[in-house]
């Protein structure tokens, strides 16, 4: 059955975000921020604001790497996976990382991330939904 390499490849997908986002616990710096950034925007805005690399990994690279999370729900319920249950995937375990990286005191709870982070679920899971409407169409031609 699919399923099964799906949670296979999805519990190996989450297990890669917590080392890239949780490794500094282990070892790795954090570049020396932690606390707390809880005014929405704040940091979208600082980053787009400066542009370059900052943008990069910070805007459009929470935003990226939560799209496999929100591919991962309609592909796990094709027939009955919502943009929803993928927004409240995506938001929970980007939430979980969050509150995990300030008990840790090696990273900064960000409102901003959790807001990219379930924006990146949202798109995963339509761009999923898209194509996989695409291929339906495409097979039955």
């Amino acid at each position: 059955m699919i399923r099964t390499p799906i949670i296979a490849a999805l519990i190996l997908y989450v297990s890669f975000l917590l080392y890239l986002t949780l490794g500094n616990v282990l070892g790795r710096g954090s570049e020396g921020r932690t606390g707390t950034s809880l005014t929405p925007f704040k940091g979208m805005a600082r980053s787009a604001w400066h542009g370059g690399r900052e943008f990069w990994l910070n805007d459009v690279g929470n935003v990226a790497v939560f799209m496999p999370i929100g591919a991962a729900v309609l592909a796990l319920a094709p027939k009955r996976g919502t943009i929803r249950q993928a927004a409240l995937a995506g938001f929970a375990l980007s939430a979980l990382i969050e509150c995990l990286q300030y008990a840790s005191g090696r990273g900064v709870l960000d409102v901003d991330d959790l807001i990219l982070n379930t924006l990146g679920a949202v798109l995963g899971f339509y761009a999923a939904d898209v194509l996989r409407r695409r291929l339906t169409r495409r097979r039955q031609t």
